[in-house]
């Protein structure tokens, strides 16, 4: 058979899609002519409908080598390029196909997406305008473009989506948008007018797969995310979502297998790195953890969860310094996000019980840089050894606290509200819990005998006490101001309160019922001493003082582990004291 018959059958089977057959033919015709461009693009273009870019960019190199003028090579070697995150190299190659061919709409449309993707939105805009001044009904386009105005202008990009009609980009940009705004209803819609218009388009799959991810409906997102898969075996969003439910379901070793399927097709995908170090870290397996999030950090240090991640495992594993170094790294980025400054702030307590200097060096710095954070206010009081009315265990540093109270409680195993739920299972009447905080206490105790009244100087404190819909009644108040006012009570709860506060003197001067509270003990001679972790612990004498000065009696008292501190128990009591008449 002749070259000419041979190059003929080729072709035709690279368009029915039989790719691997007519790859074996156009070797077989480059051996014979080494170095024929036009057979080199078309390997170069079967690699890249394989998704083997690198195999691909070679060739289009190799191509463009011998057909220097070839617009066609530059701009399929742009296109390889670009899915590789080359994106000055690409951009270099389908400006050079300009050259050769200017009027050409699609190359801009690409210059477009690479400059929409490097956050270069006027260039972006230039260049799909260009391409709408080639063909004004280019939807691809005018899809494009308006995705630009997404993060700037989101109704004009949803305007500009809908003006584009029966458009499956449209429709796929526009369920995308509502998909961030969960808006689930109109992001549902959208992506099944995509799939219609569509039916073969992975990236739709993928899409749908997320929203219904989004509803939790797990068994349909599977589903979506396989049909990606057989329509485009490597679509790597499709592998690493499947990995992902495996993991939620935790069928580990499936979830693995996808990953490392993942990181064989893209050994340098960031986000096929990030969810299996979250596995591995779930699984324990925290070297493995370490070394996959390390990768994430070095490749992509402006990404705040990877460092906030990798600071956790260092941290439980005490490495207290290189913690921190990520923890700043991500608080610099995210200023705003309280759990990293709640983290510092942990850290640097256990900085300094092994090197004080340090620790005080590092908060002195943090304040510097950071003057309104209350967090960074409080530890260095902390460390100054400030007096209990000079810590800023105030309203804002609580509110700072509150979106995270209960995630980071549950992390140190903290006990006190089982404990007393147990010791008022049968108890009626009506409680004031003073500092209840988020109402873990309040939903712990809560039963149909008992009204429960809430009172906490923080109001997001008490934002989300009212969530757990267990109070009857929330006053946002300082604990003495609210004493000294008029209310119905058979008891007061405060637990673990006290350790926020020195002097306890004026709170029960000012109690007039009976009173159920914890206390962390202080193993010294002082009345209260403030610890290097921010908390108070105080004497029995002081309390039995305080208590009998104030005509209580102590009805009983029981020993408890109210949390985990440094992986030990904190030892610490809980007191019934009767208000004698």
């Amino acid at each position: 058979m002749s070259y000419d018959l041979l190059f003929e059958r080729a072709n035709s089977l690279f368009e029915i899609g039989s790719l691997d057959e007519a790859e074996r033919i156009y070797r077989q015709i480059l051996d014979a002519i080494p170095n024929n461009p036009d057979i080199l693009n078309l390997l170069g273009l079967i690699a890249q409908t394989k998704n083997v870019h690198s195999q691909a960019i070679d060739y289009f190199y190799k191509a463009s080598k011998f057909a220097p003028n070839h617009a066609p090579v530059y701009f399929n070697l742009g296109v390889s390029l670009f899915a590789t995150n080359k994106y000055f190299e690409a951009i270099e190659a389908f400006e050079t196909s300009l050259q050769y061919m200017p009027d050409i709409k699609e190359t801009y449309n690409q210059l477009g997406l690479i400059y929409t993707e490097m956050g270069k939105k006027t260039e972006a805009r230039n260049a799909f305008f260009k391409a709408l001044g080639i063909d004004d009904a280019y939807f691809d386009a005018k899809a494009n473009l308006a995705i630009t105005y997404k993060k700037s202008n989101t109704d004009k990009a949803i305007t500009l989506l809908k003006e584009i009609g029966e458009n499956y980009l449209a429709y796929y940009y526009l369920s995308k948008i509502y998909l961030e705004q969960n808006n689930l209803l109109e992001a549902f819609d959208c992506i099944f007018k995509a799939n219609e218009l569509a039916p073969t388009n992975d990236e739709v799959k993928i899409v749908l797969g997320n929203i219904y991810t989004a509803k939790k409906d797990t068994l349909n997102a599977k589903i979506s995310y396989e049909k990606a898969l057989l329509i485009n075996p490597k679509n790597i969003n499709a592998i690493i979502n499947l990995a992902n439910i495996y993991t939620n379901n935790n069928q580990v070793e499936k979830a693995e297998s996808f990953y490392k399927k993942a990181l064989n097709i893209d050994a340098k995908n960031i986000d096929a790195h990030l969810n299996y170090a979250v596995m591995l870290y779930k699984e324990n397996r925290i070297s493995e953890a370490l070394d996959e999030y390390r990768i994430v950090v070095i490749a992509k240090p402006d990404l705040p969860q990877a460092s906030y991640n990798l600071g956790l495992i260092l941290k439980d594993n005490n490495d207290f310094e290189e913690a921190l170094g990520l923890f700043f790294n991500a608080l610099r980025i995210m200023p705003d996000m309280e759990e990293f400054s709640i983290n510092i702030l942990e850290t640097l307590i256990m900085l300094q019980n092994n090197n004080p200097d340090k620790a005080i060096q590092i908060a002195k710095n943090w304040l510097k840089s950071y003057p309104n954070n209350s967090f960074a206010m409080r530890i260095n009081q902390i460390f100054e050894g400030a007096d209990s009315s000079d810590l800023v265990a105030t309203e804002q540093f609580f509110d700072n606290f509150a979106d995270n109270y209960d995630y980071v409680l549950k992390n140190i195993e903290y006990n006190l509200p089982n404990v007393f739920a147990q010791l008022l299972k049968e108890y009626a009447g009506n409680i004031i819990d003073l500092g209840c905080g988020t109402g873990l206490i309040g939903q712990a105790i809560k039963n149909t005998d008992i009204n429960l009244i809430g009172v906490d100087l923080s109001e997001d404190m008490l934002n989300k006490a009212k969530e757990k819909n267990v109070y009857s009644k929330l006053v946002k108040s300082d604990i003495v101001d609210f004493l000294k006012t008029k209310h119905s009570v058979d008891l007061y709860l405060i637990a673990d309160v006290l350790g926020y506060i020195g002097d306890i003197d004026d709170i029960f001067k000012s109690i007039q019922f009976d009173v159920m509270f914890s206390i962390e003990l202080n193993k010294n001679n002082k009345d209260y001493e403030l610890l290097s972790n921010g908390r108070y612990v105080h004497s029995m004498d002081y309390i039995q003082n305080i208590l009998e000065k104030y005509n209580f009696s102590i009805e009983y008292q029981n020993n408890v582990i109210m949390r985990q501190e440094y992986s030990k128990d904190v030892d610490g009591l809980i007191i019934y004291a009767k208000k004698n008449s």
